[in-house]
């Protein structure tokens, strides 16, 4: 599982390399965003790291 400085711009290299998770942290729960209740691009995202791994895995 990789984990720290995992980003979406990074993220398709961890998985092509072998990694068979990434912890997202940061990259993934902004504080700011919390705060201030934008779940929805929190959301976002989320959907946008799920489908770069669906298109690896095709």
């Amino acid at each position: 599982m990789a984990v720290g400085g995992v980003s979406l711009n990074n993220a398709e290299e961890y998985l092509r390399t072998g990694w068979d998770a990434l912890g997202l942290g940061g990259s993934l729960i902004n504080q700011q965003l919390v705060s201030e209740q934008k779940f929805d691009e929190m959301e976002e995202k989320a959907k946008q790291f799920i489908e770069l791994r669906n298109q690896l895995k095709e």
